[in-house]
């Protein structure tokens, strides 16, 4: 089994603030501002809300808390990263990123289970990879619309880009559409 993140109780916290210049200009460099808990890092957290508790998912984290195993563990060069996690009827779906960014290996991923503590069960391939529409090295994804948009990022040949797809959540499985 592999662990990919680590699930902390949160209890009114705000992890990251970020701000930005107006929309006219889409950097995000501007003023962004870490908050640690416990003394540790937490990088890429996902959220939930599960019956009136937050939860936070996140990779690399030393801080207390449940740890969620993976089953069905694949080739991933070491490396699992960037959760996000949502709910669609009794399942929730833990998308990941495994691989390296800087290579055409690193992939999109889900897994699910009924319980937000798990058992995690992967998919057999993944969701998102290198070939898919066109794309090289996807990953870092989010989902966004109430479940029917992944956005992810991707090799563009100098530098990465953010791209956008439409997904279609139905009982454990999800599609791009």
């Amino acid at each position: 089994m592999l662990t990919i993140c680590l699930l902390l109780p949160l209890r009114g916290l705000c992890l990251q603030q970020v701000s930005s210049a107006p929309a006219v200009n889409p950097s995000f460099a501007a003023a962004r501002r870490s908050i640690e808990i416990q003394g540790k890092n937490f990088p890429d957290p996902t959220i939930l809300n599960v019956n009136n508790k937050w939860y936070a998912f996140a990779t690399r984290t030393i801080a207390s808390g449940i740890r969620v195993q993976i089953h069905q563990g694949l080739s991933d060069d070491g490396i699992l990263e960037a959760p996000a996690l949502v709910k669609s009827g009794s399942t929730y779906f833990l998308f990941f990123s495994s691989g390296c960014f800087t290579t055409e290996h690193y992939n999109v991923d889900y897994a699910t289970a009924s319980s937000i503590t798990g058992p995690y069960t992967r998919t057999a391939s993944p969701l998102v990879e290198t070939g898919t529409g066109g794309l090289r090295g996807p990953g870092g994804a989010d989902i966004i619309r109430g479940g029917e948009r992944i956005v992810l990022h991707a090799n563009n040949g100098g530098g990465r880009s953010l791209y956008t797809a439409t997904i279609r959540i139905s009982g454990t499985t999800v599609a791009l559409t």
